[in-house]
């Protein structure tokens, strides 16, 4: 969400992030020619549960910011910056589907695409194995960002 401040024209933004969503997407090869690159579906938002996280993470950042009863949205936030797309701002009584809709309308990803592979060269000129590898992504799931230094 987008909010305009003073008369200066600052602005500010809030943004809910699921640290572990349940939905799961999917990589496949577009075709069999290796140029070609692989097809790649998130499947961003697929479960209930994931609607869910997302729905109450802009409920509370709408307290917090769209409220009198708090400073930022009193006297400090004038109210959300309206972009041409939608149709009216978010309020304490937004219903869950217009939520859901907006978020399914901006909802990405923070984190980059990965691979032991990618980080580094696994085999030399000769297509030698350098050295063992392990993919992060089977290690056990966290919140915190464990599979960087893992995987590295």
């Amino acid at each position: 969400m987008l909010y305009t401040g003073s008369a200066s024209g600052s602005r500010g933004g809030f943004s809910s992030i699921s640290l572990s969503p349940i939905s799961r997407g999917s990589i496949t090869l577009a075709s069999t020619y290796f140029h070609n690159a692989p097809l790649i579906d998130p499947n961003y938002l697929a479960t209930a549960v994931d609607r869910c996280i997302y729905r109450e993470g802009v409920r509370k950042e709408v307290a917090v910011v769209c409220s009198t009863g708090t400073l930022l949205g009193r006297e400090i936030l004038d109210g959300e910056a309206q972009l041409e797309e939608l149709e009216k701002p978010y309020t304490a009584s937004s219903t869950d589907e217009y939520i859901d809709a907006r978020i399914r309308a901006a909802v990405r990803s923070v984190h980059h695409p990965m691979g032991t592979a990618a980080m580094r060269k696994v085999v030399d000129t000769n297509l030698r194995i350098r050295a063992f590898a392990a993919c992060a992504s089977s290690m056990p799931r966290s919140c915190l960002s464990l599979s960087l230094p893992i995987s590295w």
